[in-house]
């Protein structure tokens, strides 16, 4: 199976001041660039999904798209659907990883791989929480994307629950550390 990795890195960081969450600083580098890090190596190709300084997220190697209109910066699902136009035909899932989310397994993908058996959406689960914006779906499940936003259904939980995805339990609450705030920065 052959499969795509996107970095959705286009939200407006409203638990941040506004500051773009993937290009904040953790120790010695911005969050993204952990992310790239880690996931590059999971998948065929990545892409990086951003709504603002496309061309500093440019420079991490990897192509970069904004949402498609009219659903610009209604979240991850705007920036998921937005994926479906531009994802080459060769693939057959989608790895997706929040930008701020610097721990994951380095072998993530792989156990959903293992696990997704005949569901179409898998996604980690920690004993503390269900880690829906760092799943994997098959490619078949996009267009569902799109009929969510279209219904103004912006949840990514009830996304996943609309497709019937599968969790994933066995991980650890410290491999999805959300950087979603600017005091997690200074560990």
């Amino acid at each position: 199976m052959k499969v795509a990795g996107l970095v959705l890195a286009g939200g407006e960081g409203r638990r941040m001041g506004g500051a773009d969450k993937g290009l904040q600083y953790f120790q010695d580098q911005p969050l993204v660039q952990y992310v790239i890090g880690r996931l590059a190596p999971q998948v065929d190709a990545l892409w990086i999904s951003a709504n603002r300084n496309m061309s500093t997220y440019a420079d991490f190697g990897h192509p970069v798209f904004s949402d498609a209109e009219p659903w610009h910066a209604q979240g991850p699902l705007a920036g998921i659907a937005s994926f479906m136009a531009i994802l080459p035909v060769q693939y057959d899932a989608v790895q997706i990883m929040p930008c701020d989310v610097p721990f994951f397994p380095l072998d993530l993908t792989a156990q959903l791989l293992d696990n997704l058996g005949a569901a179409n959406m898998i996604y980690p689960c920690t004993p503390d929480a269900e880690h829906y914006a760092c799943m994997l779906i098959r490619r078949s499940c996009l267009p569902s994307a799109l009929h969510q936003l279209t219904n103004k259904q912006l949840s990514l939980r009830a996304w996943l629950h609309s497709n019937h995805a599968v969790a994933l339990a066995g991980f650890n609450s410290s491999d999805f550390v959300n950087m979603n705030t600017l005091p997690n920065h200074h560990f």
